[in-house]
């Protein structure tokens, strides 16, 4: 399948910022504690369990939860992996991923498409553990692209 990667333009990334900190207040709102900067993998799944499992629940709110949402979880792969936001289309569409390791694994993670998965599957708690793995992909696919090959000693 072949992707188009581009880098986000200023809108782009006003929107993603504008996202985060709608994350901060679905946090504060549904957690009830203050949540100022990014929230933590641990207290957005605590948030999205909490909305998604709510007796008072709207399937009204969900494209916006699933946004902010989906953003944090992108931004902390951004933040801890060499993943970086980008534009990516294909056959079906274009849209927010963040995109890493070009010709190295050519990782590409669909945040929010991530998260409306969960939604629809109602997994209320899996953005820590995701990040986790995910990490540690990152990782494995750096490390095997960085062990030399035994015929290419140099």
């Amino acid at each position: 399948m072949d992707h188009q990667i581009e880098k986000l333009a200023a809108a782009e990334s006003e929107w993603i910022s504008q996202q985060l900190e709608a994350a901060a207040q679905f946090v504060t709102i549904t957690n009830g504690n203050d949540t100022q900067d990014l929230p933590s993998p641990e207290e957005l799944d605590q948030a999205f369990h909490t909305w998604l499992n709510s007796p008072t629940h709207n399937p009204s709110e969900a494209n916006s939860v699933i946004n902010c949402v989906g953003i944090a979880f992108g931004q902390h792969l951004v933040d801890r992996t060499p993943l970086e936001w980008v534009i990516a289309s294909d056959q079906y569409g274009t849209e927010l991923a963040v995109y890493g390791l070009p010709g190295q694994g050519d990782i590409l993670v669909y945040p929010q498409n991530f998260v409306a998965k969960r939604y629809e599957a109602k997994i209320g708690r899996f953005i820590a553990e995701s990040i986790n793995r995910i990490q540690i992909d990152v990782s494995n696919t750096q490390n095997r692209n960085q062990q030399k090959k035994w015929w290419k000693p140099w």
